[in-house]
């Protein structure tokens, strides 16, 4: 309570054009960080070393006895960006809503089967997920005048 009265009579020598409210939240020491790893390259793309950064090194780290929690940041996650032209997908009269399902449609994670015996059974699933640009850009979208339109024939597809 203190600390708010203390904000409160604050508030009247702050800026008028703050955006936003002053606050405080408490915080545990316990919580602060005890280690920090780094880590770089010369030749592996910033984007590649956080997947494996958050993927592998900060599950192999959770694992260990006594370790609360892991966190990654300072990179951006990978990602495959679809800029969509919207002259090219007007010219094949083709919606934003069929490029979206066809780019949902790419990275379906489904059931592609099952195995049983006479006591068990089991689901077969594989991830149908796609990672890099040049694997998007042949995707077939929809169809216009008997051909196919490829999600590299209305947008441009970068890492």
């Amino acid at each position: 309570r203190d600390v708010q009265a203390a904000i409160n009579a604050a508030r009247t020598q702050l800026p008028a054009d703050l955006p936003g409210q002053p606050g405080y939240r408490k915080v545990n020491p316990a919580d602060a960080p005890i280690i920090l790893l780094s880590l770089t390259s010369t030749n592996i793309p910033p984007a590649q070393i956080y997947d494996a950064a958050d993927s592998i090194l900060a599950q192999k780290l959770a694992q260990v006895e006594g370790v609360g929690q892991v966190f990654s940041w300072g990179s951006s996650r990978p990602a495959v960006r679809v800029t969509v032209n919207p002259d090219l997908v007007n010219s094949y009269s083709i919606s934003l809503e069929t490029v979206r399902r066809g780019l949902q449609a790419a990275n379906a994670n489904l059931a592609k089967g099952t195995v049983a015996d006479s006591t068990h059974s089991w689901t077969i699933t594989d991830t149908d997920q796609l990672f890099k640009a040049y694997e998007y850009q042949p995707l077939i979208i929809a169809g216009h005048a008997g051909a196919p339109v490829r999600l590299r024939d209305v947008a441009e597809v970068t890492d």
